[in-house]
């Protein structure tokens, strides 16, 4: 027979195995009876193939162990007896409920503990013996004939040996671990130093990248401040050459005036001074060539209409005639002194029935310098 176990119940099984022993039955149990050398999953399965019953000591432990359901499975497929020995109280998970639902379980969940072994051994017997038609129901004896002593001297032996194996395995397991630990250290050094260099290459290249960003930086600015100078300097001539535009300009205005008023002093004083208005009066085709003297033919236009206007008042009296033809000559005396031309025209009219030749022809130098001035005026817009 087999004993199938997770590794936190060898104690449970290692007992197992000694009472089913002890009472003449064989029980395959690992590490135990694994033959040196060998594989560890050949060995069991070789195990399995070659039982007759198979006694599960089932725990939590066991219960979530892939090894344990992949051994059940086993066991059911090639349709051996499995026993299931229960030493803790819980249930199975969905893969072994599935194999072990409808098999009569071994309940050791209650002391004594070894009163369940009694049952255990005596159950793993039934099935023996039910395997084996023809021969007897007595118990069977152990394959060799060893006393129960050297039995368990044997069974010491290779525990001894066992725990050899397993201190040597251990041993070597925490050197491949220090190993494994020291090149994984070593690794991360070197991982390290590449960083390192890689960070160092990487700060190296940011460095000159900056360098590069600054000095083209600066190269722009410089062409930036190199151009708005040229600009300023330009803008500068221009404001230069625009002021000294303006000056020469202005000089050229000033010596045209200053030429114009040195030709027009030159004019009167080469013309014949005028002492009189009287002049002005009698000499109507001269050419009014001034405002001053369209201004004075004005004035003198003015005073001819204006007294026209008192002579109609002291001589026609307070009649109302008299009183109309002084307002009217009044009226164009004002016209022809603002420069209207029609107040000069009428006063000329009106001024032309006078028995003094004086009177139209002073009108009329009204009319002359009234018409003279609006043309200046438009001259000078």
């Amino acid at each position: 027979m087999r004993i199938s176990y997770a590794h936190q119940d060898k104690a449970a099984a290692d007992a197992a195995c000694a009472k089913i022993e002890a009472d003449g039955i064989r029980c395959w149990i690992a590490p135990r009876d694994v033959p040196p050398g060998a594989e560890w999953a050949g060995a069991i399965i070789n195990a399995i193939d070659n039982c007759r019953v198979m006694v599960l000591i089932f725990s939590s432990s066991s219960n979530g162990s892939r090894q344990i359901d992949r051994e059940a499975q086993r066991a059911f497929d090639k349709e051996k007896s499995v026993i299931p020995f229960r030493i803790e109280d819980v249930d199975p998970q969905k893969s072994l409920a599935y194999y072990l639902g409808p098999v009569h379980w071994l309940d050791a969940l209650t002391p004594p503990f070894d009163q369940h072994l009694q049952k255990l051994s005596a159950s793993v017997k039934a099935f023996v013996q039910a395997d084996k038609p023809g021969e007897d129901k007595e118990p069977l004896t152990l394959q060799k004939t060893e006393t129960r002593q050297e039995a368990e001297t044997k069974r010491l032996a290779e525990e001894q040996e066992r725990q050899r194996l397993e201190s040597e395995a251990a041993a070597s397991r925490e050197a491949e671990e220090c190993a494994r630990q020291a090149a994984v250290a070593e690794a991360e050094s070197r991982r390290r130093e590449r960083d390192a260099a890689a960070a160092q290459q990487a700060e190296a290249q940011r460095i000159e990248e900056e360098q590069r960003q600054q000095q083209k930086a600066e190269t722009k600015r410089h062409a930036e401040e190199d151009a708005q100078r040229k600009k300023d300097e330009a803008d500068a001539q221009r404001i230069a050459e625009e002021r000294k535009q303006r000056d020469t300009e202005a000089n050229r205005r000033t010596e045209e005036k200053k030429q114009r008023d040195q030709n027009w002093q030159g004019s009167r004083a080469d013309a014949e001074p005028q002492t009189s208005t009287l002049k002005l009066v009698v000499l109507p085709w001269k050419p009014v060539e001034t405002p001053q003297q369209a201004k004075k033919l004005t004035i003198v236009g003015m005073i001819s209409v204006a007294t026209l206007a008192l002579l109609y008042l002291v001589m026609m009296g307070n009649s109302a005639a008299g009183l109309v033809f002084a307002l009217l000559c009044a009226g164009c005396a004002v016209g022809t002194y603002f420069n209207s031309r029609v107040a000069a025209v009428a006063g000329f009219v009106l001024s032309f029935p006078g028995l003094v030749v004086l009177w139209p022809l002073s009108a009329f130098a009204g009319v002359r310098g009234t018409f003279a001035t609006s043309r200046f005026r438009r001259a000078s817009k």
